[in-house]
């Protein structure tokens, strides 16, 4: 991969539409007063947000957002099962 300035990997941008941007605004707007990860996480899925759009948006990886997921439905099992 081709260097930037200060030795960073420099990447190709893929423009973003207008939508995409209000969509994702939107999507920051639902959590910020949600303190906990996996509740921001509950609700930008269920907006309809990619894994890789929520990570983006919260700042985490993709890998944390799945490991959220995971946690959210082992707990959802172990409570059907009392």
């Amino acid at each position: 991969m081709p260097k930037g300035k200060g030795g960073k990997t420099s990447e190709a941008v893929e423009p973003v539409s207008a939508q995409d941007k209000i969509a994702r605004m939107l999507g920051i707007l639902a959590v910020k007063d949600k303190t906990e990860p996996a509740d921001q996480v509950v609700l930008l899925q269920g907006a309809g947000f990619e894994k890789a759009e929520i990570a983006s948006m919260l700042g985490i990886s993709e890998n944390n957002v799945s490991v959220i997921n995971y946690r959210l439905r082992n707990k959802k099992k172990r409570g059907k099962k009392h």
